[in-house]
């Protein structure tokens, strides 16, 4: 996981070439004191990842229990079904969620966070969200070719049988089963677009490291040049 990155930082920093200059080595132990903040992040990352896939897959599952039961209440069978007609959305979902658990693998592999990896995951997150929101539509477009979209007849007739349930949705369409049993079984996605861009504004230096590593340029480039002479030079030295 993001742990192993964190040893193959600590290996990585006690493996200093000849060939490094003085400038670079100034450079990696400065920026040393923020690879814990980075390497926190980005666990939180690959954790929030996982519980993100995982919640959407269980309400994926939740979902397509809560279609039969309303095919089954409302006398549907076979092709006619609201299952049947979302299932393909509800294999995408499922998909798309089963991809962000691999990103989180991927980071879990990387030796050091980068962002292709901040790209990956906003990516997946982006896909994901795009298919639920695809199976509100294709619900809606059930309800419109089984009669019952949401115009303001069929909300009036369902509000004189008591059957209008909380946002004026019509209690006994699909599109209404699909937003309370993602509602009711899914936090959204907020949570890990927040974790993306703190994982994100940790690989970014901050203003004050920045100003560290130019005053470690200047005292580096006014400092004498040390390197041996090349062959055939003069010496200017008495």
């Amino acid at each position: 996981m993001a742990t192993r990155w964190a040893e193959n930082l600590i290996t990585q920093g006690d493996r200093k070439s000849e060939d490094y200059t003085t400038v670079s080595e100034h450079r990696f132990d400065l920026m040393g004191k923020s690879d814990t903040g980075i390497a926190a992040e980005f666990f939180k990352l690959e954790l929030l990842l996982i519980q993100t896939a995982d919640d959407a897959v269980k309400c994926v599952k939740v979902l397509k229990a809560n279609l039969v039961e309303y095919d089954t209440h409302n006398g549907l069978h076979f092709v006619n079904t609201s299952k049947y007609f979302l299932i393909n959305n509800i294999r995408i979902a499922k998909d798309a969620a089963s991809k962000l658990r691999l990103v989180s693998d991927q980071i879990a592999k990387s030796k050091f966070p980068s962002e292709w990896e901040i790209a990956a995951a906003r990516n997946k997150m982006n896909a994901a969200s795009d298919a639920m929101k695809e199976l509100k539509k294709a619900a809606r477009a059930y309800d419109e070719m089984n009669g019952k979209s949401k115009g303001i007849t069929r909300i009036i007739d369902n509000m004189l049988v008591g059957k209008e349930s909380k946002g004026g949705e019509a209690a006994d369409t699909v599109e209404s089963v699909v937003k309370s049993t993602l509602r009711s079984n899914f936090s959204g996605f907020s949570a890990l677009k927040h974790q993306i861009s703190g994982a994100e504004k940790s690989l970014s230096p901050s203003i004050v490291e920045r100003a560290k590593y130019a005053v470690v340029d200047v005292v580096n480039k006014l400092k004498p040049d040390s390197s041996p002479q090349r062959v055939g030079e003069k010496s200017l030295s008495i």
